[in-house]
């Protein structure tokens, strides 16, 4: 559990802060780029305070009913009861979130309407790190490396929230916390058949040396038909009917000091779907994405202080009667950031983000933009 300095006269000095009007330039400081995320021992805070407990709203651990945002949290045991097997077949039960379903595998998401094929003000993040495609700043749900039975909790956060989490939280953030392994301690198995040709498999194991090490291995794989429905035979070309994915993720955690904690994280997913895409066409879409995040955090007398770094390799292939689309993404983003809780009521966080993303020129090939 972090613990957080307290500061003597620190009444005072707010004050002084007001008088001086400096809260615009502390407005600033304090704006974070991305989501704390496996700080905290979630699952001892929920049994103490017997309620979920979020960072999102403040980067500060808190009880979800004392949150200043308009956030809902979906905890594990609701996605189990949900009967879902996708993360859009989950959210598509949150009050605010609208779901469309393009296809048995192809969906977008947004948080209070203006929804729409390739969505691209919805902030996503899997335990701090982004996940959406950078090209059109949409998310594809299928390529999202992360088990369902991995998942902690899902916060959303509804309405605009640019300041606190940088690019693409126009309309809202989705922020996934999977179970940290060095805590819990999570092994799961599952197999799905159904309709449509539906066959999926997923599995969750943990390797825990507790306390000093841990490692979360999981992964998945599966493939369905399309929905059957008749469509126009000049589509029939850019339809295809088996939709297939496999995914794998590796996450390991290690306590170096009392205050100190690291972690190391690789993923990689591929798919191969029927995709509608922003011109709203049918296509058979091909993603691609691997991924390697480090993180260390460390509780200091000023506040707990995290790096976050992260490289996202990123790839869809589409084809066109004018050839294929084939945008090849990478985005390396580096976060240092601090917070320190002031007395009771008020967090002071300042943060540093450098962020460099580049992808190829498409359909003519030769050039990149970055």
């Amino acid at each position: 559990m972090i613990s957080y300095s307290r500061c003597r006269g620190t009444a005072r000095r707010l004050a002084r802060c007001h008088r001086l009007s400096l809260l615009p330039f502390l407005a600033v400081l304090c704006a974070a780029t991305g989501a704390a995320a496996q700080t905290v021992n979630y699952g001892a805070m929920e049994q103490l305070f017997g309620e979920p407990v979020t960072t999102s709203a403040t980067g500060q651990p808190q009880r979800a009913t004392d949150v200043p945002a308009a956030m809902e949290i979906v905890p594990a045991t609701a996605i189990r009861r949900s009967g879902a097997i996708d993360l859009p077949g989950v959210l598509k039960r949150v009050s605010g979130v609208d779901v469309l379903q393009w296809g048995t595998d192809d969906a977008d998401v947004s948080v209070r309407g203006y929804n729409q094929a390739f969505s691209p003000r919805l902030l996503v993040l899997v335990d701090g790190r982004q996940v959406y495609n950078d090209q059109y700043g949409y998310t594809p749900w299928t390529a999202v490396p992360v088990e369902l039975s991995a998942i902690r909790q899902i916060e959303v956060v509804k309405g605009p929230n640019t300041a606190l989490f940088g690019a693409n939280a126009v309309s809202g953030v989705i922020n996934i916390i999977t179970y940290n392994p060095l805590y819990d301690d999570v092994n799961a198995i599952s197999v799905t058949g159904g309709t449509q040709g539906t066959i999926r498999g997923s599995a969750v194991t943990t390797i825990q040396d507790k306390g000093v090490w841990a490692l979360r291995i999981s992964g998945s794989a599966g493939l369905d038909n399309d929905f059957s429905t008749p469509i126009p035979a000049s589509f029939m070309g850019a339809r295809r009917f088996q939709n297939t994915r496999g995914a794998i993720d590796v996450d390991g955690v290690v306590q170096l000091a009392p205050k100190l904690q690291a972690s190391l994280e690789f993923s990689h997913a591929e798919t191969f779907s029927n995709d509608v895409d922003p011109s709203y066409a049918m296509s058979r879409d091909r993603h691609s994405a691997t991924s390697v995040k480090g993180q260390v955090n460390a509780e200091t007398g000023f506040g707990l202080v995290q790096f976050l770094g992260y490289t996202n390799w990123m790839t869809e292939v589409a084809p066109s009667p004018i050839g294929n689309f084939d945008f090849d993404d990478q985005s390396t983003v580096l976060q240092l950031q601090n917070g320190l809780r002031v007395c009771n009521d008020h967090v002071v966080r300042a943060a540093l983000e450098c962020r460099h993303i580049s992808m190829t020129a498409t359909p003519v090939g030769g050039g990149r933009v970055f």
